[in-house]
């Protein structure tokens, strides 16, 4: 009895910590903390999930630092452990050799960061039958987690999905709102603009607002002479690209390609399709 009521009573604590503000990044630390409690976990990471694009993105971690990079950065639920646990609908404990794959196909710099992170529980955040995020408890001792941790993580999942997605939509909205303003304010200076490179200083400034870049380039588009001009560009510099720049479309194939294949660190062939193909190979590519 005295251990039921131990696990009510934290719940409880976790339910009130995750209500206690619209911006779950101010309550994150103390939430994992109290749920760790219940669950062992060395680290507890919380992501969102995207159904639409098939991809989730890790917001938050305690523990562990996220790696540089990889914070609010969609990735491929495909072959994941956030994907069985999402198409099940329930917490899963991670095989050893699904946690192995994740290891072996890590892209970032360096050492995989969780590598050393030998038990995975996975519990998805489901609201009114949709998941919206997914939570992973991760220990660096072999076989950790039983299935009455799974059941305590399926309680925990339960207790806070709603409050994260009433807490993703006060982001969203406040995200809309600075969107509309910062577009608004965009066609002022827009308007005002006595020269292109104004224009294009703007368009600039307002990205750079929302979301990072190396490299940010503007062009105007001939369709009838197939001809692409470069009127402004800022960061990376590209071999070959100045401003006044002239690009016709098949030279963008022989130039520009084998250089984003370089930057990207890959040596794939692209197949001979049209430019939208090509151009969603390196959006795949980051």
């Amino acid at each position: 009895v005295t251990g039921h009521a131990n696990e009510a009573a934290a719940l409880a604590e976790i339910g009130r910590l995750i209500t206690s503000s619209t911006d779950f990044g101010e309550v994150f630390e103390a939430t994992a903390e109290r749920i760790s409690t219940l669950i062992p976990a060395e680290t507890i990471s919380l992501g969102t999930v995207d159904a639409e694009s098939d991809t989730y993105t890790t917001l938050f971690r305690w523990g562990l630092q996220l790696p540089a990079g990889s914070i609010e950065m969609a990735r491929a639920l495909a072959g994941t452990s956030a994907e069985i646990a999402i198409r099940r609908g329930s917490p899963q404990i991670i095989t050893d050799e699904l946690r192995g794959k994740q290891t072996a196909t890590w892209k970032g710099e360096g050492q995989y960061p969780l590598e050393n992170m030998k038990s995975w529980l996975v519990a998805p955040l489901i609201v009114g039958g949709k998941a919206i995020g997914v939570i992973h408890f991760r220990a660096s001792e072999a076989g950790v987690y039983t299935d009455q941790h799974r059941q305590l993580a399926e309680r925990i999942a339960n207790q806070i999905a709603g409050p994260i997605a009433l807490a993703q939509l006060h982001h969203d909205l406040r995200e809309s709102e600075k969107e509309q303003s910062a577009l608004a304010q965009l066609a002022v200076e827009l308007a005002l603009a006595e020269s292109a490179q104004e224009m294009s200083e703007s368009i600039d400034r307002t990205l750079e607002g929302f979301f990072q870049f190396d490299r940010i380039s503007i062009v105007t588009v001939d369709e009838d002479e197939h001809n692409l001009v470069q009127i402004y560009q800022r960061g990376l510099h590209v071999p070959g690209v100045e401003i006044g720049t002239v690009l016709k479309f098949t030279d963008i194939e022989s130039e520009f390609y084998p250089w984003a294949n370089e930057l990207a660190g890959t040596t794939e062939n692209l197949d001979d399709t049209n430019l939208l193909d090509r151009s969603s190979t390196h959006k795949d590519l980051g």
